[in-house]
C-alpha cells in the first residue's frame, strides 16, 4: 500500500475500514498475510526480524509488549541468534501462539 503515513505492515481490517484497500485486493499479489488480519506489502517478503516484530505488535492491536531477543534487537543490541522468535507479552485473556 503506497499511502503516505500508512505502515507497510498493517491490520487488514483497519485498512479496509479506512477505505485504503478492499478485502479482495488484500488477497491479490500486492500483499501477503503474515499473521491473522495482519498484512505486509509483498516487496518486504521475506520479513526481517524488525518487520516480524512490527507484524506481531500490529497483530496484538497495540496491546502487546515486545520482549526477549526481539526487544534487544529493536533497542539496537544485535544479539539475537538467527531465526530468533519474536516474544510478545500479552494481556491475560489473549491466547498464546507460536510466531
Amino acid at each position: 500500500m503506497d499511502v503516505p503515513g500508512w505502515p507497510l505492515i498493517f491490520r487488514g481490517s483497519a485498512a479496509v475500514g479506512a477505505g485504503l484497500v478492499t478485502a479482495r485486493r488484500l488477497q491479490g499479489p500486492a500483499f501477503v498475510r503474515v499473521l491473522p488480519d495482519t498484512w505486509a506489502a509483498r516487496h518486504l517478503v521475506p520479513l526481517g526480524h524488525a518487520d516480524r516484530c512490527r507484524a506481531v505488535f500490529r497483530w496484538s492491536g497495540g496491546r502487546g509488549v515486545i520482549a526477549g531477543w526481539a526487544a534487544a534487537e529493536l533497542s539496537g543490541a544485535p544479539c539475537a541468534p538467527v531465526g530468533a522468535p519474536v516474544d510478545v507479552v500479552l494481556p491475560v485473556r489473549a491466547r498464546a501462539r507460536p510466531w
